[in-house]
């Protein structure tokens, strides 16, 4: 629900902190790539931040992280969107 929210108000610019988030599964991985979508045809981008090495690993290994910013923390990702 929240992620309509964002993505109802215009350009989106969202950063997902994965610091609490001990494991990606498939299901997880296309909702990401989902929201991504939604996020680029409206002009925004969705980022991710604090992502833990092993998520870090999935993501690399399944190609999905190669459609995301990926920073080391949620203020260098929102810092991002303001340079």
């Amino acid at each position: 629900k929240i992620f309509a929210e964002c993505l109802d108000q215009g350009q989106p610019r969202i950063v997902l902190d994965l610091c609490q988030v001990p494991l990606v599964d498939s299901q997880a991985l296309e909702l990401l790539l989902d929201i991504q979508d939604e996020c680029q045809q409206r002009g925004g981008a969705l980022k991710l931040a604090a992502v833990n090495p092993l998520c870090l690993e999935i993501l690399e290994v399944t190609g999905v992280g190669n459609h995301f910013e990926i920073h080391p923390d949620a203020s260098a990702a929102v810092g991002s969107f303001l340079g």
